[in-house]
């Protein structure tokens, strides 16, 4: 019969769980020079936009946020033209 996998195991209990013989406790064992080498090594992988593609971005999002912040003011001014039309108005 196979065994059956319970229906919840609690996070801490996974984490106590036997792999090839040691205790596994969720922690990478490096020191904070390793971890640093590490990750300049990793950011120096990383493709950076260019500055003209930062600007560019940037600009539509303002773009953007300036359009639908238009497009939201004529929606409330016409929700609100409507409520004080057909509600207040009975």
């Amino acid at each position: 019969m196979p065994l059956q996998r319970p229906a919840f195991v609690f996070p801490q209990e996974h984490w106590r769980g036997r792999q090839g013989g040691t205790e596994r406790t969720g922690m990478a064992s490096t020191n904070v020079f390793q971890f640093i080498r590490e990750v300049r090594q990793e950011a120096a992988k990383v493709t950076w936009p260019s500055r003209q593609e930062v600007i560019i971005t940037t600009v539509m999002v303002l773009l953007m946020v300036a359009a639908t912040a238009v497009f939201f003011f004529f929606v409330d001014a016409i929700l609100k033209w409507l409520v004080d039309t057909f509600i207040y108005n009975l």
